[in-house]
């Protein structure tokens, strides 16, 4: 019926790739003036096909999409009569395809970090209340060594126990109560731990050609055994996850992930490999800590409540929870969950079990606090978030004039609570006050609090400048006071992130930052800004020198992960970007709209723009309002050649952020590539070049303007100072179409030898 070359819509057929639900899937190209992306187009088997069949999976795909390991839809239509779902192309093939070429199997590690990434994508459609019902080696694609579910021909919404009208499926994936027409969550668990088996043992654990004899083994009988080399924990885990009965097995996706998880953890840490199999699933069971937290004990610290009402005192709120987090966090084998992420409960009724079970931590602080005249009292308990159960609770009185004092109490009783030990150098650090300056420390936690309200809430230029004033008081009253010398640097630093400050501000974070780190060269939250400052100007090797010194006496806070993260995507290394970005959400798990917007940067480059825009959209699920996500959102739409709806987009975002004026080059790009030179002209105002000076990406959007304006002098000026400051992406600067009249000017030629020289 279809044929390679044919048109269907936008899209060129070019070969049959497989079948899947109701139709064939073939590989298409979608062409267009600037690119052509490969895509999977799926198309009916016959026109008896029920379009309410296509529709209803083409709803399920796209409640699904937005995760990374779900291959992504782009569009479900109709093209001269015939119904087409058009998703991403995985050019890697499938899982099946890579068992083929393995022999049938694959090492334990591969098997899971497969599952593990499979199960990631499970949990996602689990919480959009999505059965994927046809779990199997051909319905996950790869994309490198990334798995994503794909195929929701016979999805469902999960209903517990629900009955489907058919036993629709895949026999050898299908579960006991499936064969009886009932599906819920425990089915899709079902096909995880048949996967499982099949990738450890090379076999299905009831391989039978005849449908019956299957059904059969499947509702009464045992699996084959599994080879004798299988980890005990791996035969424990594929057990559970093969119960009969589906409240024997694992519950949820997130529960049999962490097992996994945990067991990836002890096999990667262990000297002596042939240790794995005598591993039991007893001994690496820690069902509230996510992978990245492993065997450390987490613990997050909620914002206090300020039960007195008084306006004047509840600047405490934020900034007492975040002292404690920040004495605590830096303890090597303690994970602290960062400010960033008890931000968003301030002022918030929660409960405090709950928060920390989203946080993903064992314990949990919360407190409340009655500030009268010189009296300051407070009640705090701390919770084991697994249990319930209350490890301690107690009032502390506290003279208002030492609130130090008071903190470190909590922290300490936090510590007791916890049974925890610390080292002798640990010892050391808490006996120490950061300050002598009763004053100073308050002026201090008032400068937290201004600069968390800019950075979680407001992003309003008035907020910072409030945070300077409250940080350049502290230093004032005690010039040896680091953390108020660090947070004054952070200010300053963060006007230029934010596209509002300029090379002055750079300069006068880093005097912040020297003076801190001379006082206390421990204080990670300079180290990691001063790194950023090091790249503004170029300096690479620095910036890494000084990453590398926060991972060693900074291992388990998430800001490092962002420098990395950031390192990478300029040197064009995106897998390596890519992961950072993943180990800084693990840390900060408040950090969603930041990591999709990062990441969704990341696969604009790779030419993946339906995926970028898969990103976008899940971060403005969680913070609709962010600036940087709305104008990301109008960068990518440009590149996929929609000039005018980026346009749109762009003004309305600088309308209503009138201080984002560094942002005013992008909209200059959409502007002359619609031939406006004029409008251009206008958005490379001295006061958007003076912010753009200070920065590589601002820098190089500059450049890209005066490409397209044909002003080529001064297009290499800022691209020279783009690569300067930090961005040495070869398949960047080839590719991206905004440069494209420079390419057969020798200086540009000039620029790339460099860049090549500089890695050589």
């Amino acid at each position: 019926m279809f044929r390679p070359e044919q048109q269907i819509g936008n899209y060129f057929l070019i070969k049959r790739l497989g079948r899947g639900g109701f139709g064939d899937v073939w590989l298409a190209e979608r062409r267009t003036k600037f690119v052509t992306t490969k895509v999977a187009v799926k198309l009916p088997l016959d026109e008896q096909v029920d379009h309410e069949v296509i529709k209803q999976e083409a709803e399920l795909w796209e409640r699904a999409s937005g995760h990374p390991n779900v291959l992504p839809i782009i569009e479900a239509d109709e093209y001269d009569g015939q119904v087409v779902i058009v998703s991403e192309f995985a050019p890697d093939g499938s899982l099946e395809d890579l068992l083929n070429k393995k022999g049938g199997l694959l090492s334990v590690k591969q098997t899971v970090e497969m599952t593990i990434g499979i199960l990631s994508g499970l949990e996602f459609l689990h919480s959009r209340n999505i059965i994927h019902r046809d779990l199997k080696p051909a319905n996950v694609l790869l994309q490198g060594e990334t798995p994503r579910l794909a195929d929701f021909g016979i999805s469902r919404v999960m209903k517990t126990n629900s009955a489907s009208q058919n036993a629709a499926g895949t026999p050898f994936y299908m579960s006991p109560e499936a064969f009886d027409r009932k599906r819920n969550a425990q089915t899709d668990i079902w096909a995880i731990g048949v996967m499982l088996y099949q990738m450890l043992a090379g076999k299905l654990p009831f391989p039978s050609d005849n449908i019956s004899e299957l059904m059969a083994a499947i509702v009464m009988r045992e699996p084959e055994p599994l080879p004798p080399q299988i980890p005990n924990v791996l035969r424990q885990i594929i057990a559970k996850a093969l119960a009969k009965q589906p409240l024997e097995r694992y519950q949820t996706a997130s529960q049999i992930k962490q097992d996994l998880n945990n067991f990836l953890y002890k096999i990667s840490s262990q000297t002596d490999s042939g240790l794995a199999q005598t591993i039991e699933l007893s001994t690496i069971k820690n069902p509230t800590v996510s992978f990245s937290d492993r065997e450390k004990k987490t613990i997050a610290i909620l914002p206090f409540k300020n039960l007195s009402g008084n306006a004047a005192s509840q600047f405490y709120e934020f900034s007492l929870a975040d002292a404690v987090t920040t004495e605590l966090a830096r303890l090597r084998s303690l994970i602290v969950r960062p400010s960033s992420v008890i931000a968003k409960y301030q002022n918030k009724e929660i409960d405090a079990r709950e928060a920390g079970k989203e946080m993903r931590v064992n314990s949990i602080l919360s407190a409340a606090f009655i500030h009268s005249g010189t009296h300051l009292r407070v009640t705090a308990q701390l919770l084991d978030v697994l249990t319930g159960e209350i490890i301690w609770s107690d009032r502390i009185d506290s003279d208002a004039s030492d609130v130090f004092a008071l903190q470190d109490t909590i922290t300490q009783r936090i510590l007791d609570g916890l049974e925890f030990e610390l080292s002798t150098g640990e010892q050391e650090y808490f006996g120490q006050r950061p300050t002598k300056n009763n004053e100073a420390y308050e002026e201090y936690l008032r400068g937290r609090d201004k600069f968390a309200r800019f950075i979680f809430r407001t992003l309003s230029p008035v907020d910072c400048d409030a945070a300077v004033d409250s940080f350049k008081r502290a230093t004032e009253l005690d010039p040896k006071f680091a953390l108020a010398w660090s947070g004054l640097g952070a200010c300053f630093a963060n006007k230029v992130f934010k596209a509002f400050g300029d090379l002055e501000d750079y300069n006068r974070a880093e005097t912040a930052f020297k003076i801190a780190l001379e006082i206390d060269p421990n204080i990670s939250e300079a180290r990691v800004l001063m790194g950023f400052i090091y790249l503004s100007r170029g300096e690479k090797k620095k910036a890494r020198a000084e990453l590398a010194r926060v991972y060693k006496q900074s291992p388990n806070e998430a800001p490092p992960y962002f420098l990395k993260a950031l390192i990478h995507r300029l040197d064009g290394e995106y897998d390596e970007s890519l992961r950072s970005w993943e180990r800084f959400e693990r840390l900060d798990p408040s950090s969603t709209g930041v990591v999709c917007w990062n990441r969704a940067r990341i696969y604009s480059l790779q030419g993946d723009h339906e995926q970028a825009l898969k990103e976008l959209d899940y971060g403005a699920a969680v913070e609709p309002n962010h600036p940087f996500i709305k104008f990301f959102r109008a960068q990518i739409l440009f590149y996929k050649g929609e000039a005018e709806e980026a346009t749109r987009i762009l003004k309305k975002v600088l309308a209503e952020n009138s201080h984002l004026e560094g942002v005013r080059p992008l909209l200059a790009i959409f502007l002359a590539a619609q031939n406006k030179p004029e409008e251009a002209r206008e958005n490379l105002s001295e006061l958007a070049l003076k912010r753009a000076s200070a920065d590589y990406d601002l820098s190089h959007w500059v450049a890209s303007a005066y490409a397209l304006l044909g002003e080529k002098d001064a297009a290499f000026e800022w691209l020279e100072r783009a690569i300067k400051l930090g961005i040495e992406d070869l398949n960047w600067l080839e590719n991206d179409k905004t440069l494209d009249s420079l390419r057969d000017d020798k200086r540009y030629a000039k620029l790339l030898e460099h860049i090549v020289s500089q890695h050589s």
